[in-house]
């Protein structure tokens, strides 16, 4: 009778990390936008052009069909997140000071987005 070994497991979750604080602590480089309503964020590494972002936000929006579904079941997001967050320069995050309904984006106030 053969024995069988059960198959390891592989699982992760996506979450977040503490920032250092006290001697270590560095802080982010950010660049405002939108009179503030916006933050966008750089974690690591020099902060990107950011001309034309404002320009970009304010105006028409556009929407380009991808073709790629992702369910709530689906864990793509946050490994893509990690993904660029880990191998892309000038990587960021972009913050959101008012609600939804009052912004330029759909980012919920006090979140943020990669």
């Amino acid at each position: 009778m053969a024995h069988h070994r059960p198959r390891p497991v592989t699982c992760f979750t996506y979450c977040g990390f503490v920032r250092d604080q006290g001697q270590q602590a560095r802080r982010a480089k950010a660049a405002p936008l939108l009179d503030g309503l916006l933050t966008l964020r750089f974690d690591d590494g020099a902060d990107a052009d950011t001309s034309g972002l404002e320009e970009a936000l304010r105006g028409r929006r556009y929407k380009v069909a991808t073709g790629v579904t992702v369910t709530a079941a689906d864990s793509y997001f946050g490994s893509l997140q990690l993904y660029a967050a880990t191998t892309l320069s000038g990587f960021c995050r972009l913050a959101a000071h008012q609600e939804p309904a009052e912004a330029v984006t759909a980012i919920a106030k006090g979140r943020d987005a990669p």
